[in-house]
């Protein structure tokens, strides 16, 4: 069994680890409620996901009670059901939420959420059989009933794993995080993996796997952090900032936009919004916009220098030899002209010189950049 654990542990070493950002958390605020959340049961269960995420389970049980009534079109759906009973479990009334999801009517393209949520009751009570019988397909090839819900992975892999069934759940595990990568559960279920790679004598992933479970962890707390922090300052643009630098850390470039055009709708002379909004552009090819942001930022604050290279860059690709020079010579003659990060830039304006014509010019950058330490040819 361990050698074919391992085997299933080296399929999945390699996941980019979550950057550190620091910040202290603060009191919470009331869960903001509005007419368009409550005619949408996507941003409802959105909004009660958060309320759970955030610990926060009596703002969804108070919502819920209102909302949930019988015959109300909530009623049926499993998504606000399920987050629910997850909050009537945790303000303890874990039997009280087993009753009411054991009695309620989904409608039959969301009863895959209430199984999974019973299932997660199950878990929380030790029932580990229970789990399995609710949970565990019996169609080759399907190794989950309800796949279609994200936490029916992790749920089943957790039961496998307290019945000592670590290959059973290996697989499961592996699937969760690639599924389900910003969960709040993903770094338990990097962790277990790591587990199960120390127990197969898999020394290296069993590092990267503990690794993983550590980034994503101080990721999903500095998350967490950022929106508390929204919700007890929403006019503050510092918090948004903060999020977009998190969307951002793990490729979430859409996410990352929204949350810094936030904080510049809140602060226009946020200049280092305005160059992450360039990084941004940048990263999803749109370099007119990117080159756009990046002057704005350096237009508030000529001193960031990344935003600085990174229009200089984005400049010579676009054969905008005026704006490159212009940004190039600012680095290579200010007060971090010396420092490693920039010393392409020595490079790129004597290769710039150079194809202007000023030959002279253009061997005094290149040996300065040598100085430097440049191996490049000119």
């Amino acid at each position: 069994m361990m050698r074919l654990v391992a085997i299933a542990l080296a399929s999945i070493a390699g996941a980019a680890p979550a950057p550190s950002l620091g910040a202290a958390p603060l009191e919470f605020a009331t869960l903001p409620t509005t007419p368009a959340l409550e005619d949408d049961a996507a941003a409802l269960a959105e909004a009660w996901r958060d309320a759970l995420e955030l610990d926060r389970p009596a703002d969804v049980v108070r919502a819920a009670r209102t909302r949930l009534t019988i015959g109300a079109p909530a009623s049926r759906d499993g998504r606000l059901l399920a987050l629910y009973a997850r909050a009537l479990s945790a303000t303890g009334g874990a039997e009280e939420a087993t009753s009411f999801l054991r009695t309620a009517q989904p409608s039959a393209t969301t009863r895959g959420e209430v199984e999974v949520a019973l299932a997660r009751l199950d878990l929380e009570a030790d029932r580990l059989d229970a789990v399995v019988a609710r949970l565990a397909s019996k169609q080759a090839g399907q190794p989950v009933q309800h796949a279609e819900v994200q936490d029916a992975w992790i749920v089943l892999a957790k039961a496998y794993q307290r019945k000592g069934d670590v290959a059973s759940a290996v697989p499961l595990l592996q699937e969760f995080v690639k599924r389900a990568r910003l969960s709040p559960e993903a770094p338990s279920a990097w962790h277990l993996l790591a587990q199960a790679a120390l127990a197969a004598r898999d020394l290296d992933n069993a590092r990267r796997f503990r690794e993983q479970s550590q980034s994503w962890a101080a990721w999903q707390a500095f998350y967490k952090t950022r929106r508390i922090q929204v919700l007890e300052a929403p006019d503050d643009p510092l918090p948004r900032f903060g999020l977009a630098q998190l969307w951002a850390s793990v490729d979430e470039l859409e996410r990352a936009r929204v949350s810094v055009g936030e904080a510049l709708e809140r602060d226009p002379e946020f200049a280092r919004a305005w160059a992450l909004a360039g990084e941004l552009e940048r990263k999803t090819g749109n370099t007119a916009a990117a080159i756009t942001a990046y002057g704005k930022a350096l237009g508030i604050d000529p001193t960031l220098t990344d935003a600085r290279f990174n229009r200089a860059l984005l400049a010579l690709a676009a054969e905008d030899a005026a704006t490159a020079r212009g940004d190039l010579e600012h680095i290579v003659d200010g007060q971090q002209s010396t420092a490693e990060r920039y010393l392409g830039a020595h490079l790129l304006l004597a290769r710039l010189l150079r194809d202007a014509g000023e030959s002279e010019a253009a061997d005094k950058r290149f040996a300065r950049y040598q100085r430097l330490g440049g191996t490049e040819t000119l």
